[in-house]
């Protein structure tokens, strides 16, 4: 096989990488570091679970005030579709953190 030349310039750590979506860098990152920065990250990751299932309570009655009013809900329905996936995406982070924490 041959022998790849390294490239031109000095790739910045994926988890210091601006454009990456913060859980991502959250994931990477919280793989790379110590069991103290990784509970750290743990509460970070509790308390923006938190923070998103009241958000997501708040759309739920938000709607159900809508559909009682006889309002367009496609707005808000996108809006809950993002505010579940973004839940959905903590959660999994938090999940990666718990297996980083129990590998150690």
């Amino acid at each position: 096989m041959p022998h790849l030349p390294s490239p031109p310039w000095n790739p910045a750590p994926p988890f210091e990488i601006p454009w990456l979506p913060r859980a991502i860098r959250c994931m990477i990152g919280n793989a790379m570091s110590g069991v103290q920065q990784e509970r750290e990250s743990l509460a970070e990751a509790d308390r923006h679970i938190a923070e998103d299932e009241e958000r997501l309570a708040v759309q739920l009655r938000l709607m159900e005030w809508m559909i009682q009013g006889g309002h367009n809900t496609a707005f808000a329905e996108e809006c809950l579709l993002r505010l579940r996936q973004d839940l959905g995406h903590w959660r999994a982070c938090r999940q990666l953190i718990v297996n980083a924490i129990a590998r150690r």
